[in-house]
């Protein structure tokens, strides 16, 4: 009977994804309205918002009366082209988003919970009656309307006659035209499923009065005209404002508005009126100044107030944006930049809470390598790979790598989609007396599809507890070295030094890559050829008996000669792994490994862990970030001190 009973609730209706197209995420961390983090992630294809619970790796659910179904998130309208997501608590713990439309150039305040207090609650949508074009009543009358609180937005609709299909075309001001026709006294629904109504006609009418009709629904989603294609916004929250940078298409300068989230007012802008301004394209807030990119100019651009002191803040930024009293310094960088990221590295409090296990953090400190004081400006290459340092105190720019001639940033082997700064946290790499480092971070993502993360004190690619090393060749020689003899016989040596190294590896993190190296010996010329496999053949080459480094310093060695010399054409082999904390692939439902496609810009928060009630386990604050797969149609949740990907949603 119960097999009968669960065969006939079977539903064979297709399963849609969460997501669709996940874009942005905005993070609204715990307090008096949350007891768990909530991430309110925005979807680039349909432009509706989901709600995510980052602790319990669940859908937050805004259904009280039924909790386990997924939540009904909020529709903007498929033609919206909404770029950042910024969340705003009110008064009366509602929650309000904010994102910025490139369709319509406006700044949309969206109301999602009119209170979370003490359970979700979410304003019911709205309709108005049937108008004409001029606003005139008529007696045309729409029946059984109904509106879908998941799916309604905030539009006008227009109805408008096709003779020739003998049907009405439906098209919303933020929705598009529906595909599908509505014919008079037939049930009609969007596309979406978030309206449905009949269209009844006047009891007699002729042809000739099947004019255009319109009407509304609201779903409290309010518009404020920019004048201009919004490229970027940054959140103030403690004085809960708004920066937006706008761009003017016909000039292609940029200016910054100040928006108020409680009086809902534009509240300055920068430059002010007549005055030539700049290029913007990204924004990076870094305590008391603003740093502005462009990626068609190589400029790093710095706002930031004309009397500045010690106790400078967002505070008399904002006051000085206001009365007009910025002023700008222009730095040339080393290549037109896209994205940045802010690390404030004379900040080294723990995230971590260390509950009862004093004991282990006591020996972790004992060993602790702590980095100097700093300030650091990460700053991506917008139409190459690199990653730059702009040292904010010292305002230079920094070299990761001096051996380095062609660039002073780290390569990340492809074009850049992503940065985002994470406050201090453990690192996985080790000294050899087992010391731990502790540091700030930059996690990037990149359009092949990788997740890295950069040491913020030295701009190295962090890696695994080991470090860069020889691939392990145990299974066919004793040494992670294969000397291969060709002619006479030879016995030529790497000399291997204090540590039992045969060859040493730049302990930077991303300057040695994964690849094959080899020493090839010319008899005519009495030198060794170096070459890696992605490195290519160096310029200069090794000769027996002096310490050899590679052009780009990824590695050096000294080769000395045996008791019988190298001849022409005996060669060295060796592998090495670079062993960098990357995330490009994800074990899936069916066990293969499926890339991440399209990883955009990853956020950062903390979820508590441990039992709360005075249990074995101590209470900690596991730092992590949430990424967007826009292409991957997922979310996930990448615990930073494990590297490993902890949750999953889609």
């Amino acid at each position: 009977m119960m097999f009968l009973f669960l065969l006939a609730c079977q539903d064979d209706s297709v399963y849609n994804s969460q997501f669709d197209g996940p874009s942005d995420v905005a993070v609204l961390n715990p307090g008096e309205h949350l007891d768990d983090p909530i991430g309110f992630v925005l979807n680039v294809r349909s432009s509706k918002i989901i709600p995510v619970n980052l602790k319990t790796e669940t859908p937050f659910s805004d259904q009280v009366s039924a909790p386990f179904l997924r939540p009904r998130g909020i529709a903007t309208g498929d033609l919206r082209q909404l770029i950042d997501l910024e969340t705003f608590v009110t008064d009366e713990l509602g929650v309000v988003l904010f994102s910025l439309d490139q369709y319509t150039q406006n700044l949309i305040e969206i109301p999602y919970y009119r209170t979370l207090n003490p359970y979700p609650v979410l304003s019911a949508p709205t309709y108005s009656t049937l108008k004409t074009e001029g606003g005139e009543s008529t007696e045309w009358s729409l029946l059984e309307l109904e509106l879908d609180l998941s799916e309604v937005t905030t539009e006008t609709w227009h109805l408008f006659y096709d003779k020739v299909e003998e049907g009405w075309w439906v098209e919303g001001s933020r929705s598009g035209r529906q595909p599908n026709l509505l014919y008079e006294n037939e049930l009609w629904s969007a596309t979406r499923g978030g309206l449905s109504f009949k269209l009844t006609p006047p009891s007699s009418y002729f042809e000739e009065d099947k004019k255009d009709l319109y009407f509304d629904t609201s779903s409290g989603i309010l518009e404020y005209p920019l004048n201009g294609m919004p490229v970027g916004m940054l959140s103030f929250p403690d004085e809960q404002k708004l920066l937006i940078a706008v761009t003017d298409s016909e000039s292609e300068r940029s200016k910054l508005l100040l928006f108020d989230q409680v009086t809902h007012q534009f509240e300055a802008q920068w430059p002010p009126e007549n005055t030539e301004g700049i290029e913007i394209e990204e924004m990076s807030w870094a305590d008391d100044r603003l740093f502005l990119s462009s990626s068609n100019t190589p400029y790093l651009h710095q706002l930031m107030p004309q009397t500045v002191d010690e106790s400078s803040s967002s505070a008399q930024f904002l006051e000085a944006l206001i009365n007009n009293q910025l002023q700008l310094s222009t730095f040339i960088a080393p290549a037109a930049g896209s994205h940045m990221a802010y690390v404030d590295g004379s900040i080294h409090d723990a995230l971590i809470s260390s509950g009862n296990n004093t004991e282990n953090d006591e020996d972790q400190n004992s060993q602790l390598l702590n980095t100097k004081n700093y300030r650091h400006l990460f700053l991506a290459e917008a139409k190459g790979n690199q990653v730059y340092i702009w040292d904010i105190t010292e305002e230079r720019w920094l070299h990761i790598n001096p051996s380095s001639a062609e660039s002073k940033g780290i390569n990340l082997s492809s074009l850049i989609s992503g940065l985002t700064p994470i406050p201090s946290i453990f690192l996985q790499n080790r000294s050899s007396w087992q010391g731990r480092k502790k540091d700030h971070a930059v996690v990037a993502t990149t359009f092949a599809g990788d997740i890295l993360l950069i040491e913020g004190s030295t701009g190295c690619l962090a890696t695994t507890q080991t470090g860069p090393t020889l691939a392990d060749l145990s299974s066919y020689s004793e040494s992670s070295v294969v000397f291969t003899d060709v002619g006479p016989a030879s016995n030529p040596e790497l000399l291997t030094n204090g540590l039992g190294e045969q060859v040493t590896l730049n302990p930077c993190g991303g300057i040695v890559r994964n690849e094959q190296w080899t020493l090839t010996y010319d008899g005519f010329n009495g030198d060794w050829i170096v070459e890696g496999e992605l490195s290519g053949e160096q310029e200069h080459r090794a000769v027996s008996n002096q310490r050899y480094q590679t052009d780009l310093a990824q590695l050096s060695f000294t080769l000395i000669h045996g008791t019988q010399p190298p001849t022409d054409g005996d060669s060295f082999t060796f592998f090495t792994n670079a062993n960098t904390l990357s995330m490009n692939t994800l074990l899936n439902s069916t066990g293969r490994q499926e890339p991440l496609q399209f990883p955009r810009t990853p956020h950062f928060f903390t979820y508590q862990l441990g039992a709360e009630d005075g249990g074995w386990e101590p209470i900690t604050q596991e730092p992590a970030v949430v990424v967007p797969i826009t292409n991957s149609d997922i979310l996930i949740r990448l615990d930073l001190e494990s590297w490993m990907v902890s949750a999953v949603w889609n």
